[in-house]
């Protein structure tokens, strides 16, 4: 239910009978209150250009390449048509990879995205097992990064190393 305190009135309720987690609750207004500030889109990363130099900081916009995102190619084309050096500057991230409450082992699941001043891909791999257990990648960079354990689980499973992105398979 939304309520507008000063008319005293219900603006919108939907199932407001029923009992929810409160932090769905609190996603809903974030969600609402996004929307209202941000509109439709937000600035993808800020730079500078300097001499033989364009110097970029990320925004923490997480729909650059980012598949299951509207494709806008803006950002792509703006860094590789320009003729500079490209340098990227992580300088303005402040917090770390992951967030308070995150559970620590969380990180290797999709619903956990580390944070990072500029998101590629939405920092997330999405990886496709085909019957013959061929893998495919999406980016494709990590298809190189894949180790083939020796040990076999009852079902296939890919670990991801926090630290270094190496993917180490498990047979099933």
């Amino acid at each position: 239910m939304l309520y507008d305190p000063v008319a005293k009135k219900i603006i919108y309720e939907h199932q407001s009978g029923n009992y929810f987690t409160p932090a769905s609750n609190t996603k809903i207004f974030t969600f609402y209150t996004a929307l209202q500030i941000l509109k439709d889109s937000v600035p993808a990363l800020r730079y500078q250009v300097k001499n033989d130099s364009l110097i970029f900081w990320g925004t923490g916009d997480a729909s650059f390449l980012y598949p299951e995102v509207n494709h806008n190619s803006k950002v792509v084309d703006f860094l590789s048509d320009s003729t500079k050096k490209l340098f990227f500057s992580g300088s303005n991230f402040h917090t770390t990879a992951f967030g308070p409450g995150w559970a620590w082992d969380d990180y290797n699941d999709y619903y956990s995205a580390e944070r990072s001043p500029f998101p590629i891909y939405g920092n997330r791999i999405s990886i496709q097992s085909r019957l013959d257990d061929h893998l495919t990648f999406s980016p494709v960079y990590f298809s190189n990064q894949v180790v083939n354990s020796p040990e076999i689980k009852s079902t296939m499973e890919i670990i991801r190393d926090e630290d270094s992105n190496q993917l180490t398979v498990y047979k099933g």
